[in-house]
């Protein structure tokens, strides 16, 4: 699960930097 949370705050903030 500590894995899992992070990936998931990386994920959001890749989509926000993406166009």
């Amino acid at each position: 699960m500590r894995m899992i949370t992070p990936i998931r705050w990386f994920s959001n903030r890749n989509i926000s930097v993406s166009p």
